[in-house]
């Protein structure tokens, strides 16, 4: 069995890993610079306090999940002090 390429199909996969990486660029050190960096999600939207009650509510009920995962040896109180044993 024949494991070599044939010469045209080598030249062509040389021809794309030179190529490829030339057309994936970014904008080079304009991507570094914080006030040309578009924020996430943008600014102005507004959420009414009953929504961004719930929605922290949710967060912190998922923090304290995550410490009795992380840490099941601490005590509630240590975990939610953000204290950790050494």
């Amino acid at each position: 069995m024949n494991t070599t390429l044939p010469t045209s199909r080598a030249w062509t996969i040389v021809a794309l890993l030179l190529v490829l990486p030339a057309l994936s660029h970014a904008d080079g050190p304009a991507d570094n610079q914080p006030v040309k960096v578009r924020p996430v999600p943008p600014p102005g939207i507004e959420l009414p306090g009953d929504v961004r009650k719930e929605l922290l509510a949710g967060v912190e009920r998922q923090v304290k999940r995550l410490l009795k995962l992380a840490h099941p040896d601490l005590s509630p109180v240590e975990r939610s002090s953000g204290t950790t044993r050494s």
